[in-house]
Protein backbone atom coordinates (compact mmCIF):
# COMPACT_ATOMS: atom_id res chain seq x y z
CA UNK A 1 0.00 0.00 0.00
CA UNK A 2 1.33 3.44 -0.92
CA UNK A 3 0.47 6.12 1.61
CA UNK A 4 -0.39 9.64 0.54
CA UNK A 5 1.02 12.30 2.86
CA UNK A 6 -1.82 14.63 2.04
CA UNK A 7 -4.37 12.29 3.65
CA UNK A 8 -4.47 11.24 7.28
CA UNK A 9 -3.59 7.60 7.88
CA UNK A 10 -5.54 5.93 10.66
CA UNK A 11 -4.00 2.48 10.19
CA UNK A 12 -1.04 3.29 12.47
CA UNK A 13 -3.28 4.32 15.35
CA UNK A 14 -5.44 1.25 14.78
CA UNK A 15 -2.36 -1.00 14.84
CA UNK A 16 -0.94 0.63 17.98
CA UNK A 17 -4.31 0.07 19.67
CA UNK A 18 -3.90 -3.69 19.11
CA UNK A 19 -0.40 -3.94 20.63
CA UNK A 20 -0.33 -4.95 24.27
CA UNK A 21 1.10 -2.65 26.94
CA UNK A 22 4.18 -4.74 27.86
CA UNK A 23 5.18 -5.08 24.22
CA UNK A 24 4.68 -1.37 23.66
CA UNK A 25 6.82 -0.68 26.74
CA UNK A 26 9.67 -2.58 25.07
CA UNK A 27 9.63 -0.21 22.12
CA UNK A 28 11.95 2.61 23.13
CA UNK A 29 12.17 4.60 19.95
CA UNK A 30 9.43 6.07 17.81
CA UNK A 31 10.56 8.08 14.80
CA UNK A 32 8.25 9.97 12.51
CA UNK A 33 9.69 10.20 9.02
CA UNK A 34 8.18 12.54 6.46
CA UNK A 35 7.04 11.00 3.21
CA UNK A 36 9.37 11.40 0.23
CA UNK A 37 7.63 12.54 -2.95
CA UNK A 38 7.49 9.84 -5.63
CA UNK A 39 9.26 12.04 -8.19
CA UNK A 40 12.17 12.46 -5.79
CA UNK A 41 12.42 8.70 -5.28
CA UNK A 42 12.46 8.10 -9.02
CA UNK A 43 15.00 10.87 -9.72
CA UNK A 44 18.38 9.85 -11.07
CA UNK A 45 20.60 8.86 -8.18
CA UNK A 46 23.90 10.72 -8.00
CA UNK A 47 25.20 8.68 -5.08
CA UNK A 48 28.11 6.26 -4.87
CA UNK A 49 28.19 3.43 -7.39
CA UNK A 50 28.50 -0.23 -6.46
CA UNK A 51 31.90 -0.33 -8.13
CA UNK A 52 33.16 2.52 -5.94
CA UNK A 53 31.91 0.82 -2.76
CA UNK A 54 33.50 -2.46 -3.89
CA UNK A 55 36.84 -0.65 -4.45
CA UNK A 56 36.68 0.98 -1.00
CA UNK A 57 35.95 -2.40 0.62
CA UNK A 58 38.93 -3.95 -1.17
CA UNK A 59 41.18 -1.14 0.07
CA UNK A 60 39.88 -1.57 3.60
CA UNK A 61 40.46 -5.34 3.53
CA UNK A 62 43.98 -4.83 2.18
CA UNK A 63 44.68 -2.32 4.97
CA UNK A 64 43.41 -4.74 7.60
CA UNK A 65 45.62 -7.53 6.25
CA UNK A 66 48.63 -5.19 6.28
CA UNK A 67 47.92 -4.15 9.88
CA UNK A 68 47.50 -7.78 11.01
CA UNK A 69 50.78 -8.75 9.32
CA UNK A 70 52.60 -5.81 10.94
CA UNK A 71 51.22 -6.74 14.37
CA UNK A 72 52.26 -10.38 13.93
CA UNK A 73 55.79 -9.26 12.99
CA UNK A 74 56.08 -7.09 16.10
CA UNK A 75 55.80 -3.69 14.44
CA UNK A 76 53.74 -2.41 17.37
CA UNK A 77 55.78 -3.53 20.36
CA UNK A 78 55.36 -1.64 23.60
CA UNK A 79 58.24 0.66 24.43
CA UNK A 80 60.23 -0.30 27.51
Amino acid sequence: MILDASRECRCIQCYLGKISGPLLDGIDLHVEVPAVPFKELRAKDTGVTSAAVRALCALDEAGERTLELAMRNGAFRACS
